[in-house]
């Protein structure tokens, strides 16, 4: 499958939140990375967020895929930030970053500092394996390669 360079999929999986979903909308539109497709799937048979998660991969077009819950905003410069270390670091599959907990609520971070890159340098699979041990990623935190 050929995808749309640059552009990025946000995928946000929903169930029976409108006002939490609108909230995490308006923070997608807030980018100031413009060239991103929305995709919201409503897991109406409470199938699983991964199912709903998954449904969007299937549809998305991006280069890149980003994960949104629901419950979650994003700062107005998260995607530009997570394409930008994406293309500067070619070998890279995927980004992510840490988040605050603000009110209950996760607010994510963009500093340059904040990202996480030592797990994912140069595909070594030594320090990957961590994550089969202990996933220390934020759900709504990770921008990754379409391809990958």
């Amino acid at each position: 499958m050929t995808y749309i360079k640059g552009l990025v999929s946000v995928i946000i999986p929903t169930y029976r939140e409108p006002k939490l979903l609108e909230q995490a909308i308006k923070s997608v539109h807030n980018q100031t990375y413009k060239d991103i497709e929305l995709i919201v799937i409503d897991d109406v048979d409470s199938n699983g967020v991964s199912w709903a998660r998954n449904q969007g991969i299937t549809k998305a077009k991006g280069e890149y895929i980003a994960l949104l819950d629901q419950d979650d905003t994003y700062l107005s410069d998260k995607i530009e930030k997570s394409v930008c270390f994406l293309k500067i670091w070619s070998g890279l599959g995927m980004v992510h970053h840490k988040a605050i907990i603000a009110n209950h609520r996760c607010i994510w971070l963009g500093g340059g500092d904040e990202w996480d890159i030592k797990y994912m340098l140069e595909h070594k699979v030594g320090k990957c394996k961590n994550l089969l041990y202990r996933n220390y990623i934020c759900n709504s935190t990770p921008v990754i390669r379409h391809y990958c």
